[in-house]
């Protein structure tokens, strides 16, 4: 079990380190990215989907706060994967995928990055919360966990989320066997993918 919790921790540093250096080239070399804030709240309507699934992510901070936000970033970092053979989700230990998502690749509706020349219009507001709602259609078997970034328009400044998990199971037939479409298990690294090998066991 530890080995599994390091792994999964080192998978969620090094996509944050993905982000910091690739996703955005607005950030020059000599001039290092500061570490996000930790204030927008994830909420996902569902832990657990099937693929091709609506599902909606939720993304708030308090409606108090005063903040401009020109473009909004999500990174997915993939936990688990299916296994046709054992018909059974299993944890990624020797080799594991990000998805800077840059494209719809995967996940249908959750781009990697949207932007704008004027601060986004929030698109949920209570009295006490206030952002913006994702609808999504995962494509992929396996477990993902969520984070997303906001750049603030003034200070030039990115606030961050919360990770949350979405697990992504086959349906089942009538007599209660998986499901699986070859294109759920696609394992092949495209645009928006970095390939991560040799991850190491702790001893």
């Amino acid at each position: 079990m530890s080995t599994r919790i390091g792994v999964a921790l080192a998978l969620v540093s090094l996509s944050l380190a993905v982000i910091a250096m690739t996703a955005w080239p607005a950030f020059p070399q000599d001039k290092p990215r500061p570490a996000p804030a930790v204030e927008i709240t994830l909420r996902l309507d569902k832990a657990e989907a099937t693929p091709e699934e609506t599902v909606h992510l939720e993304e708030l901070i308090p409606s108090s706060k005063d903040v401009k936000v020109t473009a909004v970033h999500h990174q997915i970092v993939r936990l688990a994967r299916y296994d046709p053979q054992r018909r059974a989700l299993v944890t990624v230990a020797d080799s594991a995928v990000l998805l800077g998502l840059q494209h719809d690749e995967g996940f249908v509706g959750l781009a990697g990055a949207h932007a704008a020349s004027h601060p986004m219009r929030f698109e949920m507001q209570t009295p006490r919360q206030k952002g913006f709602e994702f609808v999504f259609r995962p494509q992929r078997l396996g477990i993902f966990l969520i984070t997303a970034e906001w750049l603030v328009s003034g200070d030039e400044n990115w606030i961050a989320s919360q990770p949350v998990v979405l697990i992504v199971r086959p349906p089942l037939d009538d007599k209660g066997k998986p499901i699986v479409k070859p294109e759920w298990l696609r394992e092949k690294t495209g645009i928006g993918e970095v390939e991560i090998t040799d991850v190491k066991k702790n001893p």
